[in-house]
């Protein structure tokens, strides 16, 4: 009894640990486009307080960032891309952070641009 009782713990905690890796993963490439679009086309901060809207900009990227919301993140960051014609790899990796949320029309835009 006491194996079972491990066994069904262990499959509960494996999808967590496997969602966790794969949060993990789109943070990294959500900065490594930041870092694309910082490094490459100087892209805009906002000064201002906390974000309350929608405006596209890399500080509210990073407040979404920091929040876990991954879906607004892309948001943000994608808007700073096309007002910055970010380069294919910066579109690249958008596209790879869309494919990882299960977002097929994000993933779709980004891998038009990546071309």
């Amino acid at each position: 009894m006491e194996r079972g009782k491990h066994s069904s713990i262990r499959s509960l905690v494996s999808p967590v640990n496997e969602h966790t890796r794969t949060w993990e993963e789109i943070r990294q490439l959500l900065r490594g486009a930041r870092n694309c679009l910082a490094l490459e086309h100087g892209a805009q901060h906002s000064g201002t307080g906390p974000v309350r809207l929608l405006a596209g900009t890399l500080d509210e990227f990073q407040e979404f960032l920091d929040h876990n919301e991954l879906e607004l993140a892309w948001d943000a960051l994608a808007e700073v891309a096309e007002r910055s014609n970010a380069t294919p790899a910066c579109w690249s990796q958008l596209a790879h952070a869309a494919r990882l949320m299960q977002l097929p029309a994000k993933e779709e835009a980004a891998a038009r641009r990546a071309r």
